[in-house]
């Protein structure tokens, strides 16, 4: 049986720093965080206009699932395989929630 989504959408997040009681700079936390489950295809090389007037060329497509929630242009992100290595890594050029 095929599965739909067999890999898994990571995206990097890091918190901002703080201060503390004494106002000394306390590193925010970084980490990887576990967003859906996807599959990745390689596609036809295409170009993607982004907010700022410039142009990408993409040739990998990450698909989820309608209910998975938006992932933000310019994250930071890793498609992981079922062994939990890295299949793909990149920054988001464009998010839809359409099909």
């Amino acid at each position: 049986m095929v599965t739909q989504y067999p890999y898994k959408l990571f995206v990097f997040e890091s918190q901002e720093h703080t201060r503390d009681q004494k106002g000394n700079i306390v590193q925010g936390a970084s980490q990887w965080v576990f967003v859906s489950k996807c599959r990745d295809e390689k596609a036809n090389a295409r170009q993607i206009a982004l907010e700022d007037n410039t142009f990408y060329l993409s040739n990998l497509v990450v698909f989820l699932p309608r209910n998975c929630p938006p992932v933000k242009q310019g994250a930071k992100i890793e498609v992981r395989g079922v062994n939990g290595l890295v299949r793909a890594e990149g920054t988001v050029k464009e998010f839809d929630s359409g099909q």
